[in-house]
């Protein structure tokens, strides 16, 4: 812990960061959509799914339920996970060895990264493990990596498949998926869900979630302070995040204790702009909730 959070931390009561941008399932707040992704997920890797989707918003907590998901795996399945993959089939191939560890020949042909990969998935049944890939941000995928990843479900031996293969990505991904020359792909398809923005009361819950795993005092942001952060952020938990954090950065230098609705729009006044262009957004106006927030 930095010595900066370090105070952040006494000052607040907290042993922990609760806002943090990084993906922490220790700090899965699981709303009914977040809660329905989790199970399907789980229910997915028991019942050896072939293919799982699930498609979300950017800063949608995709990322935060796989790695809950990957956390309870059983002993015996063996995760590989793939961030932001390179698009063509070829490069899919090897970011997978490359995870595995796997040694190949640069400019090997793609039958060959096939051969050598169903040795690896070969070796591990032998061994009791079973092989589950995780694609985050597949949305990159084109249509010849997906079409790739489609076929290694189709390896098994006997009546066992050797490979699940789980997406998650933005609703792009969704799209693709759903155009007519991807029904081989669709059909493979087992479980799809979609996690979307929290409502104004699940917002209030997952700040106060957040907070309590932290370590924090009750009440530390006005159930006003916590509408107003909904409605800027339009109940996306990256945003929140954002918001919650800068507000609790302020407070501190402030020697705030509690977080009325006034503070955190004295605080959106001065660095609003530069939370939702780190959202992806280059006009705090075009910012999802901020319409609502300026007539509320």
């Amino acid at each position: 812990m930095s010595n900066m959070m370090h105070i952040y931390g006494q000052h607040f009561g907290m042993s922990q960061r609760p806002f943090s941008l990084l993906p922490d399932p220790d700090f899965l707040y699981l709303s009914p959509a977040h809660s329905k992704a989790a199970t399907l997920l789980r229910y997915s890797i028991e019942s050896r799914t072939p293919i799982t989707v699930m498609t979300g918003i950017t800063g949608s907590g995709k990322t935060t339920i796989l790695r809950h998901m990957m956390r309870d795996l059983p002993a015996d399945t063996t995760p590989i996970l793939l961030q932001n993959a390179a698009r063509g089939s070829a490069e899919i191939l090897r970011w997978i060895m490359q995870s595995l560890g796997v040694q190949y020949t640069l400019h090997l042909p793609q039958n060959s990264l096939v051969d050598q990969f169903e040795g690896f998935l070969a070796r591990q049944l032998s061994r009791g493990k079973h092989t589950v890939l995780i694609v985050d941000e597949a949305q990159h995928l084109d249509r010849a990596a997906l079409e790739t990843l489609r076929l290694m479900t189709n390896i098994n031996v006997g009546k066992r498949e050797l490979i699940q293969l789980v997406l998650a990505g933005q609703p792009d991904l969704g799209d693709r998926l759903r155009q007519e020359d991807m029904a081989h792909f669709t059909q493979r398809i087992g479980v799809w869900t979609e996690l979307c923005a929290l409502h104004s009361r699940q917002t209030a819950a997952y700040i106060d979630h957040r907070l309590q795993v932290a370590g924090a005092q009750p009440g530390l942001f006005t159930p006003q302070a916590k509408a107003r952060i909904h409605a800027m952020s339009g109940g996306i938990p990256r945003l929140i995040n954002q918001i919650c954090d800068l507000t609790l950065v302020y407070a501190y230098t402030d020697l705030q204790m509690q977080i009325d609705r006034d503070f955190v729009d004295t605080v959106m006044q001065e660095a609003g702009t530069f939370i939702f262009a780190l959202a992806g957004h280059t006009d705090a106006d075009t910012a999802p909730g901020t319409a609502l927030a300026k007539v509320a």
